[in-house]
Parts: C-alpha cells; structure tokens; sequence
C-alpha cells in the first residue's frame, strides 16, 4: 500500500469516480458516506469505509480523517454539509481539502473557510465542451488564462 492517505467525503457519481481512478494507483482510501450500499459497494478498494455523516467531526475522527493527507469534500448538493465538513476537516490538521461545488457563491465561501482548492466539474467540463468543439481537431484544450491556451491537436491527414 501507498504511504499516502486520501479521504472521500460523500460517495456519489463524483466522489465513486475519484476513489475508483485514486485505487488503480495504490493509494489507502477513507470514505464516508450515508449510503450503506455505497459503502459496502466500494469496500473491496477502501483501507476504512464509514457510514454516517460527514458534518459529524467526531465520526470524521473516528473514521481516520485526520490522518489523511488530502480530503476531497464531494459533496456540492447541500452548502451547509460541505462547510462544515471542510472546515472540520481544516481543524483535523488535514493539509490539503478540495471541494466540490456548483456555484461561483459556493466557491467563494468554501475558499473563505479554507478550502484549498473548489472545483466546479459541471463549469469546468462545459468550457472544456465549448473549447473541444471551436477547436474541432483538437485532443485537449488547457486553459492558461483569459486570452492564452495550449492546444493539443490531431494533425489533419491533408497535412501529412
């Protein structure tokens, strides 16, 4: 096993998809989740899964979240739930929390309280959308700032 510990707040589609590709590579995973069938499903590549509440900072203690080295906080439904969790999750001595949310207001509170780093996956995947169809050749556009972006295209055949 990996010396690196990651803990996964909430179990849905987000959350299920960063354990799965985190466990291809080793890695000791803690979730929790409220779902026992998300739980049980998963618990072949889990080091601990736990259900319960993730606003409980007594179960996030119990469970070994303050051990881990990175916390993704998937839950972006409720912003209740995911501040209280980042910021048990801060005041656990977690060094690095990443959240998820779905709005821009979310995103600024959730990095007022903390958060090292809110994603916004709907946000993102739609530019990133937008981005693969101007550039229609295109593999990956990667974003720098407002006017600069790396593209990595396919070379039409006619080029070649």
């Amino acid at each position: 096993m990996s010396d690196r510990t990651i803990g996964i707040l909430g179990l849905g589609i987000f959350g299920s998809s960063v354990l799965e590709a985190l466990a291809k590579h080793d890695m000791n995973i803690i979730a929790i989740d409220d779902h026992e069938e998300r739980i049980n499903q998963l618990e072949p590549v889990l080091t601990r899964g736990v259900v319960g509440d993730i606003t409980d900072e007594e179960l996030l203690l119990s469970a070994g979240i303050d051990t881990c080295d990175t916390v993704v906080v998937a839950t972006g439904e409720n912003l209740e739930s995911s501040v209280l969790a980042v910021m048990h999750c801060k005041s656990l001595g977690v060094p690095t929390v990443i959240a998820k949310v779905k709005s821009h207001t979310a995103k600024k509170v959730l990095e007022k309280i903390g958060a090292d780093a809110v994603i916004s996956p709907e946000f993102e995947m739609g530019r990133s959308l937008a981005q693969t169809i101007l550039f229609h050749n295109s593999v990956d556009v990667f974003q720098l700032d407002k006017n600069v972006s790396i593209v990595e295209m396919k070379i039409p055949q006619s080029c070649r």
